[in-house]
């Protein structure tokens, strides 16, 4: 993976990663690395119910138990399954393992942080548990918000290479902008 790049996604809950990864995916090349993959196997192996916050809590126990490495392993052997130039990872939510992705892999890493205010969050989460989207134990968006998971997820704005607010710049704008910063301009730009 030397001259290869990553781009890790960060981000609070329906800041909009998804929407970006589906783009970077679908018509740049990139191809998607999943935690979440890895995440499953483990609870299907356990029992364990497969929601948000349930996949949160396994990821978490995960962390403990390898220091934050698990999904840079977890990223690698997917690597090496299917070989590409271009990786997306949707979501790192620690900056441990940020700090493990850049110390493990070769490579541009580059760190991207999506964020909206609250109450464009707020109602992002309601059309998605209005349609049925699983969220586990916590059932209401004041009470997801406020897990440590979530909370450190958000705090990743302080160490991304670039951070969008995504109520005011579209899915398309922040991957033209991060194709331009991988392939094009050179400057950083966390205005954005």
């Amino acid at each position: 993976m030397d001259n290869d790049h990553l781009v890790l996604l960060s981000g609070a809950v329906c800041a909009g990663k998804t929407s970006v990864a589906g783009l970077l995916e679908a018509g740049n090349g990139f191809s998607r690395v999943s935690t979440s993959r890895h995440l499953k196997e483990i609870a299907v192996q356990r029992g364990i119910s497969i929601n948000r916050v349930a996949m949160q809590d396994l990821g978490d126990q995960q962390d403990v138990e390898t220091d934050f490495t698990w999904p840079v392993i977890a990223s690698q052997a997917q690597m090496i399954e299917k070989p590409s130039a271009r990786w997306l990872l949707d979501a790192v939510r620690k900056r441990r393992q940020v700090h493990h992705f850049r110390e493990r892999i070769h490579g541009t890493i580059l760190h991207v942080h999506l964020w909206a205010p609250e109450a464009i969050l707020r109602a992002r989460y309601q059309v998605r548990q209005d349609a049925g989207d699983e969220y586990g134990d916590a059932s209401s968006y004041d009470e997801f918000v406020q897990r440590p998971n979530e909370v450190e997820s958000r705090s990743l704005i302080e160490i991304a290479d670039l951070c969008f607010d995504t109520s005011t710049v579209s899915s398309a704008v922040v991957v033209e902008q991060v194709i331009d910063h991988l392939f094009g301009s050179t400057a950083c730009d966390k205005s954005s």
